[in-house]
């Protein structure tokens, strides 16, 4: 069955074409009664305007990108940690089990476009070196905001800030036209070695993670700054790679405190 156009609406209504696309654009600008009977014609022939056409009208498409690679990171529920430590974070992915913060990310991303309202395209990596689909998204949407990840190294960013305003979160080196969004990383570390001291009487502390990605760097230095200040020991400051672990050693740790 051939695809209703906007050729087809406009000759059942009696109308030109950019009267039909204004109907649906900006239908303050049509009167009344045209309206009603392109309304009418694009019901009888179950037309369904094309947003890539009204993008290409306007030279935007009312969209906006969420890119994330975090989605495939996570383990299956209820994997020992010694048998994740040798998987390939991109070779069985489990999308329903992922870091909160991305959800929460995720959600007010979407909260916000609704309001605004814009569209939302989401897009995830396949492999580490996926750089189609980030192209591919970014030629679709007037904006883009992403996830850091290690899996982003490769990826033309630079290219895409040229073309696109690019937002990452949680990530910035200060040499891309990038837009940053980053937490105080130093204040909420200070106030957890201050609770950790001041509530529980800890006088000796280590750092659990490896040091990927921006904000694990920050938060790792703040640390050390803030343990040094409150005259706290660090035998082993850095406990790195935190895979590692067996799951029996995290909640003994997590009990211990």
């Amino acid at each position: 069955m051939r695809k209703t156009t906007v050729y087809d609406v406009a000759e059942r209504a009696g109308v030109s074409t950019a009267t039909v696309s204004f109907t649906f654009r900006r239908p303050d600008k049509v009167k009344p009664a045209t309206r009603e009977r392109v309304l009418k014609a694009a019901r009888e022939l179950d037309y369904v305007p094309s947003a890539n056409a009204r993008g290409l009208a306007r030279g935007k498409t009312g969209a906006l990108g969420l890119y994330s690679f975090d989605m495939l990171i996570e383990r299956p529920q209820g994997s020992d940690l010694e048998d994740f430590a040798t998987e390939d974070i991109f070779e069985r992915p489990d999308v329903l089990v992922y870091p909160l913060y991305a959800d929460e990310v995720q959600r007010g991303f979407e909260v916000e476009c609704w309001h605004r309202g814009q569209t939302v395209l989401l897009g995830t990596a396949v492999s580490k070196r996926d750089n189609g689909s980030i192209t591919d998204i970014a030629g679709r949407v007037d904006g883009l905001a992403l996830f850091p990840n290690r899996g982003t190294d490769d990826l033309p960013l630079a290219r895409l800030c040229r073309s696109i305003p690019v937002v990452r979160i949680g990530e910035t080196d200060g040499e891309l036209p990038s837009a940053d969004v980053i937490c105080d990383n130093e204040g909420g570390i200070a106030a957890l070695v201050d609770h950790l001291v001041d509530v529980h009487g800890v006088t000796e502390m280590s750092f659990i993670g490896e040091l990927a990605t921006y904000d694990m760097h920050r938060r790792f230095e703040a640390f050390q700054s803030r343990a040094a200040e409150r005259g706290i020991a660090m035998g082993r400051p850095l406990l790195d790679d935190s895979t590692s672990f067996s799951r029996e050693w995290l909640v003994n740790l997590c009990e211990a405190i």
